[in-house]
């Protein structure tokens, strides 16, 4: 190396040297000087604490800090805000851990000596500093979700005056959970509540309206009748029609009536009505509601969709055929079935005057397709039973039961094209067991069992 370089490279060194040594004894003797106070123009928040013992600058924070940053975590998002207690998520104030940065984080040594030397004679906050529990945070963000999500609206269709109206899709938001905790780290580490922008993504809707254009045609329809003088039953077919009115069905999807009602109870509007129960009828809530099952049911029948659960009741019922009935019991016996039809299916029910309607609406692609349903049955008689009681009056007889037959029923349903049988499919095998005639009689009645 040239001596010249050499000069210069040992001057400035030296230089740098004698400076640091300086700087150092300088800031020694400063610290010495201020040991145990808070460097001059530090502060905390706004709240100044230059020159403060440790203790009295402690006692400050704790008695303003409080006050300056408040007790409340705000979010907001979407034009909504949200504010949740502190509490509520362990989140807490660092007294000391705001106060040590104003001394350098209790730096020693040459550390502490280049800090004191660096802020000596400049005007410093320091943000607040706080603590809190990742877990009861993230349940914070849980907290929040009804303020600020809003779920996504399928697309749907009404029936309207017998002509179908499409209501678009809407999307709704969630929270993204990830990046609105980022968030909310970076303006705690600020030292503030907030607020935290929420974060968020898109939800998309199960069906929209591209989805459901192509139901237009009538799949299948079916009609019953009954008696509207009877109010309570009347009231529990009205709101179970209801509940299954405007449902769409996607291709493949499986159709539960049982799931699609929900819980049949008084507080839902349900009411006590005649149903089938141990061969006999008995007043419980829901009555009525077999009658939209059953209904339904035959509807998807003409439609030619897919049973997968079906239950006969235990005896005949007067407003359909023998064998085309179906019964439901809450988390027992259910109506499902299959969207087999390749494209969407609208649900539709309703009830007139005297009459309660079922109709499916699809994408008819075989126009000249017609279905029918046949049934085989079987009669079975009702047997006599005779049953004495000697407690009665001589010769009495007296009909406690009377007697009805029973049935076995086959039903098939047959698919015709252009008006030949294309195929028979056997539907269901049902059995409804007959009722006995009862007969009790007393002494010396002709033909008595003694």
């Amino acid at each position: 190396m040239p001596a010249n370089r050499k000069a210069i490279w040992w001057g400035t060194a030296g230089a740098l040297l004698v400076f640091v040594i300086t700087v150092v004894l300088a800031s020694s003797v400063l610290t010495v000087w201020d040991k145990g106070k808070v460097p001059a123009g530090s502060s905390v928040a706004g709240i100044p604490l230059g020159g403060l013992t440790y203790q009295e600058a402690r006692y400050r924070l704790a008695r303003e800090l409080p006050g300056r940053t408040g007790s409340y975590l705000a979010f907001r998002g979407a034009g909504k805000t949200c504010t949740v207690p502190c509490k509520d998520c362990h989140l807490r104030l660092d007294i000391d851990g705001s106060l040590r940065q104003c001394l350098g984080g209790s730096q020693s040594g040459l550390r502490g000596v280049l800090f004191h030397a660096v802020v000596r004679g400049k005007s410093l906050d320091y943000p607040a500093v706080f603590r809190w529990d990742n877990e009861s945070v993230e349940k914070v963000i849980e907290q929040i979700r009804p303020v600020f999500e809003v779920a996504a609206q399928n697309a749907r269709i009404i029936l309207k005056n017998d002509t179908l109206e499409y209501i678009p899709h809407q999307p709704g938001r969630r929270i993204d959970e990830k990046q609105t905790l980022q968030r909310l780290e970076q303006v705690l580490h600020k030292g503030r509540l907030g607020p935290v922008e929420v974060a968020f993504m898109t939800v998309s809707p199960l069906v929209k309206l591209e989805d459901i254009n192509e139901v237009r045609d009538v799949l299948g329809v079916y009609v019953t009748t009954f008696d509207p003088r009877q109010q309570a039953r009347t009231t529990n077919m009205r709101l179970a029609a209801g509940a299954v009115d405007g449902t769409i069905v996607m291709p493949g999807q499986v159709f539960s009536l049982d799931e699609t009602l929900g819980p049949r109870r008084e507080e839902n509007g349900y009411r006590r009505a005649p149903v089938f129960a141990a061969n006999r009828v008995v007043r419980d809530l829901g009555g009525g509601i077999c009658q939209v099952a059953t209904t339904l049911y035959n509807a998807a029948l003409q439609a030619g969709l897919e049973i997968v659960e079906r239950r006969p009741h235990s005896r005949p019922i007067t407003y359909v055929p023998l064998g085309q009935d179906a019964t439901i019991v809450a988390n027992m016996y259910d109506l499902k079935f299959r969207n087999n039809t390749g494209s969407p299916i609208l649900l539709a029910m309703s009830l007139t005057d005297n009459q309660l309607m079922a109709r499916i609406f699809g994408c008819q692609l075989d126009n000249g397709k017609k279905i029918r349903l046949v049934t085989e049955r079987q009669e079975i008689q009702p047997r006599v039973e005779v049953r004495y009681r000697p407690d009665l009056p001589e010769g009495t007889r007296t009909v406690k039961q009377q007697g009805r037959k029973g049935y076995r029923v086959k039903t098939y349903r047959i698919v015709s094209q252009d008006g030949q049988d294309v195929e028979r499919t056997l539907l269901s095998q049902d059995y409804y067991p007959p009722v006995n005639t009862i007969i009790v009689v007393g002494p010396n009645y002709p033909g008595e069992k003694k």
